[in-house]
C-alpha cells in the first residue's frame, strides 16, 4: 500500500497503480487532471480541497474509481448538475461537495445508488426541487449537511427523510419549503439524532416537540414559526445543550427552563413578553450564553448569579429598574448588553472591577450620574454608554499600552468637560477574525456639552481609527498633534466653535476616509488638494464663512488668508470680499414686492369670500389705528369732539 499525503505535481502518478490516498488540496490544479486521477484503480481517499477546479464534465474522470471511499471537493468552482456516473462509486462512504455551485435535487436522487454513503456534506450549493417520490436508497445516512446559496425545495420535506433510521446530524438550511411546519416526525423517527438544524427554511405554524433523549443541539431560527414556546421543552428534550429559536414570531411568556445541561439559549427577535423566569438562574447552572434581545420583555433584570455565564444579551426590550448587583457575582461574564431598555439609576462602580468583562453596552437607557472612575477598565475592548443622561467630566485615567480599548462611545449624554488627560503611546490589539466591528478602534464623544479646547494629548492615540467630537461646544484650534493619527479613517469635528486654521499636516493622513469640520468658525485656506483630501467635497467645510479655497466657492486672495472682519465704529461688520450691488438689490426688491402684490390681488379677484374678509380686516385695522391715535397722541382741545354714540373723543 502506497500513501501520498500531499502532492505538488502529477509526475510519476502513472507508476503508482496501488496508490490509496491522494491529497492535492490547496494547489492550483484544474479539472482537467481528473482523467489522470481516474487511472488509479486502488484509490480510496481523494482530497481536492481549495483548488478552484471547474467543469462538471471533468468529474466523469472519477467515475471508474469503484474503490473510492472518501471524496472531498470542498471549495472549488464546480457548477451545474452532478454527472449520473457518480452513482458508480458504490464504495463511497463520505462525500464533501461544500462551497461549490452544484445543482443538487432536494430528493438527493443522484446518490440513490450509494447504499454505503454515511456522510454527505452538500452545503453552500444550489438546492433544486425534484418530484421523484421515493427514489432513494441511501437509507443509512448518519450525517447530512444540505444548505443552499439559493434554492426551493417544494411544499414538503423529501420522502427519503421519513425512512432514515441512522441519522445523527441533520442540517437543512436556506431551502424554501412552502407549506410544511416543524417536522416533529423527525424526532419521532430518528432516536439517534443529536443535532437538528432547520434554519431559514420558511417553516410556519406552531411548534410541537416529541420526547427525545439524545438531541443536544436544536436550531430553528429565521423561520415563520409562531405561537407560544412549548412549556415542556426541558422535560421532552432533557439533554439539550444548545437551543436557538431566534427570528420567528413566538409570543407569550418564556417557559420555565430547568435543564442541567443547557449551555446556549437564544430566543431573540420574537414577540415574547412578560418577566424573566427565575428558573433561568437556578435551573440552568451551566448556562454560558443567554440571548433574549429584540422582544417585549419587561420588569426588573434577574439578579443573576451564574458562575458559567459568559454572554448576556437583553437589549431592545422594556426592562426597568437598576442594574442588579447579582451580575457582579458572575465572574466569567465577558459580554454584557442591556442597551435600549428603560433602565434607570447610576452606572454601578463594580462594573469596572469585573475581571472578565470585555464588552459592555448600556446605551439607550435612562442612566444618570457621573461615569465611575476606572471605567473603562484596562481589559475592556468595547464600551457603549451613549444616549443616557450622564453628566460631569469625561476622564480616562492613564490610557497606556496595557489598555485593550477598541471602541469607547459616550455620545449623546450631558457630559460637560474633558478633563486633562495623561495619555501615553498606545498600541491597540487588532483582531481580523469575527465581526468587522473588531477592526475599528475609536472614541465617540459627540452630542454632549463639552466646552474648552481639545486636549493635545489626544494626538498620542496614534493607533486610533475613529474620533468623533461633533455636536459639542469646543473652542480653540484643531491640535496639530492630530497629524499623528496614522491609521485614522474617520475624523468628525463638526458643529463646534473651533477657530483658527486647519493644520496643513493633516494631509499626511493617508487612511482618512471620512472628514468633517463643518459649522465651526475656522478661517484660512482649506488643506492642499492631495491624497485623501482630494476626495472631500464642500459639505466637509460648510458653515465656516472665513474658510476659502477648493472645494469651496470662495476663492482665496493672494497674500494673507482671509480673516474674520472687524466691527466698525458704528458697530457694523464690514467684509471687503462681500460688497452688495445696490442696483441689483433695489431691482430685485422691487420685482419681488410687485409679485407679492400681484399674487394678493389675483387671489382676492378670484375668491369673493376672501375679498370680503380682506376688506373687513383692512377696515378693522384702520379703525384700530384711528382710536389708538385719539387715545395716545397729544391733540389740541379745539380739535377734539365727543362722540355721543360711543362716549369717546374723536378728532374733528
Amino acid at each position: 500500500m502506497c500513501i501520498v499525503c500531499a502532492v505538488t505535481g502529477l509526475e510519476g502518478l502513472s507508476v503508482l497503480p496501488h496508490l490509496e490516498i491522494l491529497d492535492l488540496s490547496f494547489n492550483k490544479f484544474t479539472g482537467s487532471i481528473l482523467s489522470s486521477i481516474g487511472a488509479l484503480p486502488s484509490l480510496r481517499t481523494l482530497r481536492l480541497r481549495g483548488n478552484g477546479m471547474d467543469g462538471v464534465d471533468n468529474l466523469r474522470g472519477l467515475c471508474s474509481l469503484k474503490q473510492l471511499r472518501v471524496l472531498d471537493l470542498w471549495n472549488n468552482h464546480f457548477a451545474g448538475e452532478l454527472p449520473e456516473c457518480l452513482s458508480n462509486l458504490t464504495s463511497l462512504q463520505k462525500l464533501r461537495l461544500t462551497y461549490n455551485s452544484f445543482k443538487i435535487p432536494f430528493s438527493l436522487s443522484p446518490f440513490s445508488n450509494l447504499s454505503k454513503l454515511k456522510t454527505l456534506y452538500a452545503d453552500h450549493n444550489q438546492v433544486i426541487y425534484s418530484d421523484e417520490g421515493e427514489k432513494n436508497s441511501a437509507k443509512f445516512l448518519q450525517t447530512l449537511y444540505l444548505s443552499a446559496t439559493e434554492g426551493y425545495g417544494g411544499d414538503n420535506f423529501p420522502a427519503f427523510l421519513h425512512h432514515q433510521r441512522e441519522l445523527q446530524v441533520l442540517h437543512i438550511s436556506n431551502v424554501r419549503i412552502a407549506n410544511d411546519g416543524f417536522p416533529a416526525w423527525l424526532l419521532r423517527n430518528n432516536s439517534r439524532l443529536r443535532e437538528l438544524n432547520l434554519v431559514n427554511d420558511s417553516l410556519s405554524g406552531g411548534l410541537e416537540f416529541q420526547p427525545h433523549w439524545n438531541l443536544t443541539q436544536l436550531d430553528i431560527s429565521d423561520n415563520d414559526l409562531e405561537g407560544p414556546i412549548p412549556s415542556n421543552v426541558s422535560n421532552f428534550l432533557p439533554n439539550l445543550s444548545s437551543l436557538v429559536m431566534s427570528n420567528n414570531d413566538f409570543d407569550g411568556a418564556i417557559p420555565p427552563f430547568e435543564s442541567g445541561k443547557l449551555m446556549y439559549l437564544d430566543l431573540s427577535n420574537n414577540k415574547l413578553s412578560g418577566t424573566l423566569p427565575g428558573t433561568l438562574a437556578k435551573g440552568c447552572p451551566l448556562l454560558r450564553t443567554l440571548v433574549l434581545s429584540g422582544n417585549k420583555l419587561d420588569g426588573r433584570l434577574l439578579d443573576f448569579e451564574l458562575q458559567s455565564l459568559k454572554t448576556l444579551r437583553l437589549d431592545h426590550n422594556q426592562f426597568q429598574g437598576s442594574i442588579p448587583i447579582g451580575l457582579s457575582r458572575s465572574p466569567a461574564l465577558n459580554f454584557l448588553d442591556v442597551s435600549n431598555n428603560d433602565l434607570s439609576g447610576t452606572i454601578p462602580s463594580w462594573l469596572s472591577t469585573m475581571p472578565s468583562l470585555d464588552v459592555l453596552d448600556l446605551s439607550g437607557n435612562d442612566l444618570v450620574g457621573e461615569l465611575p472612575r476606572g471605567l473603562p477598565s484596562p481589559w475592556m475592548t468595547q464600551v457603549y454608554l451613549s444616549k443616557n443622561r450622564l453628566v460631569g467630566q469625561f476622564r480616562i485615567d492613564s490610557i497606556s499600552d496595557e489598555y485593550r480599548l477598541l471602541i469607547l462611545d459616550v455620545s449623546h449624554n450631558r457630559l460637560s468637560a474633558i478633563e486633562p488627560m495623561e495619555i501615553t503611546t498606545k498600541a491597540f490589539p487588532y483582531s481580523y477574525q469575527g465581526r468587522n466591528l473588531l477592526l475599528m478602534s475609536g472614541i465617540n464623544l459627540s452630542g454632549n456639552n463639552f466646552t474648552g479646547e481639545i486636549p493635545e494629548e489626544f494626538g498620542n492615540l496614534t493607533s486610533i481609527k475613529l474620533l468623533n467630537l461633533s455636536h459639542n461646544a469646543l473652542t480653540g484650534s484643531i491640535p496639530s498633534t492630530f497629524s499623528k493619527f496614522e491609521q485614522i479613517e474617520s475624523l468628525d469635528l463638526c458643529y463646534n466653535n473651533l477657530t483658527g486654521s486647519i493644520p496643513a499636516q493633516l494631509v499626511d493622513l493617508n487612511s482618512l476616509a471620512v472628514f468633517s469640520v463643518a459649522y465651526n468658525n475656522l478661517s484660512g485656506r482649506t488643506p492642499e488638494r492631495v491624497a485623501q483630501f482630494a476626495t472631500f467635497n464642500e459639505n466637509c467645510y460648510d458653515g465656516n464663512p472665513f474658510l476659502c479655497g477648493w472645494p469651496l466657492p470662495k476663492k482665496c486672495t493672494p497674500g494673507s488668508p482671509p480673516q474674520p472682519s472687524l466691527p466698525t465704529e458704528d458697530g457694523d461688520d464690514v467684509d471687503d470680499g462681500e460688497v452688495i450691488d445696490t442696483e441689483v438689490f433695489v431691482s430685485s426688491f422691487t420685482v419681488s414686492f410687485g409679485m407679492v402684490l400681484a399674487a394678493i390681488a389675483t387671489v382676492l379677484y378670484i375668491n369673493p369670500n376672501w375679498r370680503r374678509r380682506w376688506f373687513y380686516y383692512v377696515e378693522m385695522v384702520m379703525e384700530g389705528c384711528y382710536y389708538f391715535m385719539v387715545d395716545h397722541l397729544p391733540v389740541p382741545e379745539k380739535y377734539k369732539v365727543l362722540d355721543p354714540s360711543s362716549g369717546r373723543l374723536s378728532w374733528q
